[in-house]
Parts: structure tokens; C-alpha cells; sequence
């Protein structure tokens, strides 16, 4: 019997849909202190030092602006350093069924960890590396009889291709 062919589930991009969702929000927090700032300078109780509810508004808006800039400023770069290194080939491979796979538990933020051809990975839905991140407990593509070729760029997976059933269930733990 021949193996199917490996679906790639997860290949590191330049651009993904966690980074559009922090351009949204980083677009929505700028609208709102646009807004408040509007709003502020209209308000006479604002210019007499009465209302100092809004000023306090306005700041915040402006530090989760620079929050999220920062942050889409981060996953940007480690997003292209890892799509770089995949595009130039300096990544190791790891390929087989599991032999070990620790599934993430729903409360408390722990990561999955696997073992595939003797090397360890950990992926955490809380994760941003810019590599693959999806955990069994949400729904990621990783069981304990799947047979895995990951693309590894240092201890990201930048790249993930997957058979669902084909090996005997790894051990948990």
C-alpha cells in the first residue's frame, strides 16, 4: 500500500489572517481616538477641565494604537524572516508518525508538544512566531495517528504537511 500524498494544512506567508486582524483593529482604534479627539475639542466642559473622563479615553485610545503597532510591527517581521528562510531552503525536516504527542489542555494556555524523527515542538494557539500555532483542542490538524513532515526554521514550524490516520497513536506523554 502506497502512502497518500501529504496535504500542506500550514505554509508560513508574508501576510496571514492574524496580522490582517491586527491591521483591523489597529485601524479601528485609530478611527475611535480620531473621534474622541473630535468630540474633545467641540466639548466645552473638556476646555474648562471639567470632563477629564475623555482625555483619559483619548489616551488610552492612542496607547492601544501604539500596542497594536507594535505588535503588527513584530509578527510582520517574524513572518517574513520565516517565509524568507523557507523561500531559501534553510529549514530542517522532520518526517514520520509521531512518537510522542501531549495535547494541550483547555484551561490554563498550554501548548501541544510533539516528537516526530527524534525532534521535540511545542505550538501554542497563544502563539505568535510566525509559524504554524494550531492546537488540537482548536481544532489543528495534529492527532496522535498523524503522520507529519514539518519545514522547521530553528523551533518554528514554518511549514506543515499532514496524512490524518495512517499511524498507530503516539503515546501521550
Amino acid at each position: 500500500m502506497t502512502m497518500p500524498t501529504p496535504e500542506t494544512v500550514y505554509l508560513a506567508s508574508r501576510m496571514n489572517d492574524t496580522l490582517l486582524s491586527a491591521i483591523s483593529v489597529d485601524v479601528l482604534m485609530s478611527v475611535f481616538v480620531a473621534v474622541v479627539l473630535i468630540i474633545n475639542r467641540r466639548s466645552k466642559r473638556v476646555r474648562e477641565g471639567r470632563d477629564i473622563g475623555k482625555a483619559i479615553l483619548v489616551v488610552i485610545g492612542a496607547l492601544g494604537c501604539l500596542f497594536t503597532s507594535a505588535f503588527v510591527a513584530i509578527v510582520g517581521m517574524r513572518l517574513n524572516s520565516v517565509a524568507s528562510d523557507l523561500d531559501s531552503k534553510r529549514y530542517l525536516l522532520s518526517e514520520g508518525c509521531l512518537s510522542r504527542f501531549v495535547p494541550s489542555v483547555a484551561i490554563g494556555h498550554t501548548p501541544d508538544e510533539i516528537e516526530v524523527a527524534g525532534r521535540n515542538f511545542e505550538y501554542s494557539d497563544n502563539s505568535e512566531n510566525g509559524g504554524f500555532h494550531q492546537t488540537e483542542i482548536s481544532g489543528g490538524p495534529i492527532h496522535a495517528n498523524t503522520w507529519v513532515r514539518i519545514y522547521a526554521v530553528g523551533s518554528t514550524i514554518g511549514r506543515l504537511d499532514v496524512v490524518q490516520g495512517i499511524c498507530p497513536p503516539a503515546p501521550r506523554g
